[in-house]
């Protein structure tokens, strides 16, 4: 080991990076190689913003947003007299993402001049001078994403996958991930779906970081068996790791996973678990805690309506004080079947319809869709056949466009329940058409796959069901459905 002195600062700072990023982390260990850095490291500002850097990243990691809001700003003054242009975007990146979590609204300038400082570090090609995974684009990115603003977002994350891709960068999976989720929220889940299996097929030393994206998109799409899989490897690593944000966000996507399934009482074994890491660490960002509106829900059904309105109170609160549209209409939408659960349906009607407001200036489909299967099931419940009908057709078009296996199901069951006529099952959506067509046309999916754009698993998922809704069961069948007898090409 070098003397004592910033020499032995930089083998510390490196030896801390080392064991608190990638497959080789262990928080614990790092955080003590860079806390000894830091005792060492002298009077050089660019070692002294590294090391706050790589400090803030264990403390947020480890869901002590405060310490990481410390280190970000003692970073961030450090960059400054350093004057390093990449170590400043970084810094600043840090001090957003910290005080967002922090209940902080840093929706307008702070973001802004964060990200004015990394395209300032890109015109100096100076992003070398910080390690990739504190490319200010990940943090940046990621805040647009958490208060709503997607399309920003989106440029963020296809400008970093670009520049990544171009230096053969292993941040590229960083940046695919974080556009995994931006299309999530979107509704773009074939094209979620093709990031997370761009990302899965890297040749990273730490793919099984990356199992909880795909998972996800798993869960959103019905693959019960890949997503349980999936995320049950994420949470593998994140606990052995000590990475408590990754332990949390697993137990929110196999919580979800089980909510879409329907069994309430192992989703409340996980979203209670993920909800209490949430509020413990006295995180004020509802963006960031989205499943709680799916604890809610679940809190409501198994009657645990206490709780359930506790949990209504603080999104609608927080969406309040931030005018976080999210939280607004999540918050809205929690209240509905809480409300009805107590007898009130001209409340919960009440509440809901407010919610469908706030969806108009939502870009956020799934969650919209959900609203609709809320309020079309408390129609029901109020006896307006008619109006219950209307909303829980529509959601079923939103959830099978989107390829929601899972709640398409949920609004049938809740369709056949009105009687009268039965919901239309066997109109294909646009995507499921052509997939189809080109089956029947004697295409692989390989091939279908690659003519459309989409991933093989993405066409297997389609032309399933569009098996199931036009009452086929192979190819042959399907080419006999499409084209009947007499029908040239």
């Amino acid at each position: 080991m070098a003397p004592p002195g910033p020499a032995r600062a930089q083998l510390l700072w490196r030896l801390g990076r080392l064991s608190t990023w990638g497959e080789t982390c262990r928080l614990d260990i790092g955080d003590a190689w860079l806390a000894e850095a830091e005792e060492e490291a002298g009077d050089d500002p660019w070692l002294a913003a590294a090391l706050h850097r790589s400090r803030f990243w264990v403390a947020s990691q480890r869901y002590d947003h405060r310490e990481a809001l410390e280190h970000a700003r003692r970073a961030l003054e450090s960059a400054e007299s350093a004057g390093d242009p990449a170590a400043i975007a970084a810094s600043l990146a840090m001090v957003v993402w910290a005080r967002m979590a922090l209940g902080d609204d840093v929706a307008g300038e702070t973001i802004e001049r964060a990200m004015r400082a990394w395209e300032a570090a890109n015109e100096a090609t100076a992003r070398s001078n910080v390690p990739e995974e504190e490319d200010p684009a990940f943090l940046c990115g990621e805040a647009l994403t958490t208060v709503d603003r997607l399309d920003e977002a989106r440029l963020v994350g296809e400008s970093w996958r670009r520049i990544a891709s171009e230096a053969g960068s292993e941040a590229l999976c960083l940046a695919l991930a974080n556009l995994c989720e931006v299309e999530l929220r979107a509704g773009n889940w074939e094209l979620a779906d093709r990031y997370a299996d761009e990302a899965a097929s890297r040749d990273v030393a730490d793919a099984p970081a990356f199992a909880i994206e795909r998972g996800m998109v798993d869960a959103y799409l019905g693959r019960v068996n890949d997503a349980r899989r999936n995320l049950e490897l994420g949470l593998q690593v994140a606990e052995s790791r000590g990475v408590v944000a990754g332990i949390q966000d697993c137990q929110a996507a196999l919580g979800f996973l089980v909510l879409s399934v329907g069994d309430l009482v192992e989703a409340h074994r996980h979203l209670s678990e993920a909800t209490r890491r949430f509020l413990d660490a006295g995180i004020r960002e509802p963006g960031m805690g989205h499943f709680l509106a799916d604890e809610v829900e679940v809190l409501v059904g198994l009657g645990e309506l206490a709780e359930a309105e506790r949990l209504t109170d603080w999104l609608e609160e927080r969406g309040r004080a931030l005018d976080r549209v999210w939280a607004l209409a999540a918050g809205a939408r929690c209240r509905g079947p809480l409300l009805a659960a107590k007898g009130d349906l001209d409340g919960a009607l009440g509440h809901l319809e407010r919610a469908m407001a706030e969806h108009e200036r939502l870009p956020m489909p799934f969650e919209r869709a959900r609203t609709l299967l809320a309020l079309g099931t408390i129609r029901r419940h109020a006896k307006q056949k008619r109006a219950a009908r209307e909303a829980l057709e529509e959601a079923l078009s939103t959830f099978d466009r989107l390829g929601a296996a899972l709640w398409s199901q949920k609004a049938r069951a809740e369709l056949s329940s009105i009687g009268g006529r039965p919901p239309a099952t066997g109109a294909l959506t646009p995507t499921e058409e052509r997939v189809a067509r080109l089956a029947a046309a004697g295409r692989t999916n390989l091939e279908i796959a690659d003519t459309l754009y989409l991933s093989v698993r993405t066409v297997e998922g389609h032309l399933s069901r569009a098996y199931h809704k036009l009452g086929v069961r192979s190819r042959t069948e399907l080419a006999l459905h499409l084209e009947p007898p007499g029908a040239t090409t």
